[in-house]
């Protein structure tokens, strides 16, 4: 059966959802009617939307000839084969290419069912979207130019490098209140793509990057702090009202 990958609802019609919301008895018709309608448009036209996060190897990415690949990718392939068996209907996948920002942009509008990448399940992020269970668990962590060891201890950061409405720059942005400014502090800089980052990092347009470790792409020029700033869990997204 699908539910066996934990997606919710929405998406998978008949799981089981370990959140406060299935829990409560007041919540649950309300979770069982937008479940039918989207499993019901599903079954009628044939076709699941869903929007693939670019650039997040090892977990959602285009190889060559746009096709996709990754962990994520296949997560959510194996659940509309489980759920095609199980509505007795052919199912079709649309894939939408997406970024963090643009993934609950096209939820909230309706424009893709599920989102397939590397997303943190956050408290903040429950007010816009839906999240299935946790199915892998990273951490953000401090990469900075090899062999630069004032950056290594986590005292000093210098310019700092994010991904753009990342949880990174979320706790840029909180650390840059709490943290004297110059010289321990001098600036941030927002990125769009993981590689991005890494180049930046490497040419001098940064001094230290926040980011989920798993999704930087390997480079002998640079190397992390020992310790994780915080452990992100991940979750596939479904729209608000699908787990509600």
């Amino acid at each position: 059966m699908w539910f066996k990958f934990s997606l919710l609802p929405a998406v998978i019609g008949f799981a089981m959802v370990s959140s406060a919301a299935a829990q409560s008895p007041a919540a649950a018709p309300a979770a069982s009617a937008v479940a039918v309608s989207t499993i019901a448009s599903i079954k009628s036209s044939g076709t699941i939307r869903i929007g693939l996060r670019q650039g997040a190897a090892p977990f959602s990415y285009f190889e060559a000839g746009d096709k996709p690949a990754g962990f994520s990718w296949a997560l959510c392939s194996a659940i509309v084969q489980e759920m095609s068996r199980d509505l007795g209907v052919p199912i079709a996948i649309k894939i939408t290419p997406v970024d963090l920002k643009s993934s609950f942009e096209k939820l909230a509008a309706g424009s893709i069912d599920l989102q397939c990448g590397s997303t943190t399940h956050t408290l903040e992020r429950e007010k816009i979207a839906g999240f299935s269970n946790t199915f892998f668990v990273a951490g953000i962590r401090i990469a900075y130019r090899k062999g630069e060891a004032e950056f290594a201890n986590g005292q000093r950061y210098g310019r700092v490098l994010a991904l753009e409405n990342s949880t990174a720059a979320t706790i840029v942005n909180r650390r840059v209140g709490e943290t004297p400014q110059p010289p321990y502090f001098l600036g941030r800089t927002v990125f769009k793509s993981y590689q991005e980052g890494v180049d930046k990092l490497k040419a001098k347009q940064g001094d230290t990057l926040f980011a989920d470790a798993v999704l930087l792409p390997l480079d002998d020029a640079i190397e992390f702090q020992d310790k994780p700033v915080t452990v992100e869990p991940y979750a596939l997204l479904t729209r608000k009202g699908d787990t509600e």
